[in-house]
């Protein structure tokens, strides 16, 4: 179970990490 929700934040890191890093951005 672990391993596979570890697996499931990768691919959800992969995908939001960028507008993320926007958003830190603008907010800092």
């Amino acid at each position: 179970a672990l391993e596979r929700n570890e697996a499931a934040i990768e691919r959800w890191r992969a995908r939001e990490w960028p507008r993320i890093k926007k958003e830190r951005r603008a907010a800092s």
